[in-house]
């Protein structure tokens, strides 16, 4: 299959600011502190351009966790002790990304995921207002 580069230089992709966007998918991997999950997400630039972001969390899924708080975002609520919740139920909803620009030692520009924020009122939530 072909496809096309754009080359953009060392600019980030998206300027600092928040964004609609939704979850793709979660993968687990071995970080050098131990397990960790890579939440891979698309945000919507204000051109309407589906940019790609990955963040890392842990993998603790708690009250004081990255993870449950970005679920919880993503669901609209909070969770109850012991409650299990599948990855697959968080892909495709809706949810507002709070993106930071940084550059790294050695000078590239790249966009950080600095919050996961609920979709507002009205935004769309279900799988059927996601734009594959």
């Amino acid at each position: 299959m072909a496809f096309t580069f754009v080359y953009k230089g060392s600019e980030a992709s998206l300027s600092a600011g928040e964004y609609p966007g939704w979850l793709v998918d979660i993968e687990p991997f071995e970080s050098q502190y131990g397990g960790a999950l890579k939440w891979h997400f698309v945000a919507l630039s204000e051109d309407r351009e589906e940019i790609r972001l990955t963040t890392v969390t842990s993998t603790v899924f708690s009250s004081q966790s990255k993870a449950a708080a970005f679920a919880g975002a993503i669901l609209q609520r909070t969770f109850q002790i012991g409650e299990q919740l599948k990855s697959a139920q968080l892909y495709s909803k809706r949810c507002r990304l709070v993106v930071s620009v940084k550059t790294l030692d050695n000078e590239r520009v790249v966009n950080r995921i600095d919050d996961v924020k609920s979709a507002p009122n009205g935004e769309p939530t279900n799988d059927d207002d996601v734009p594959f």
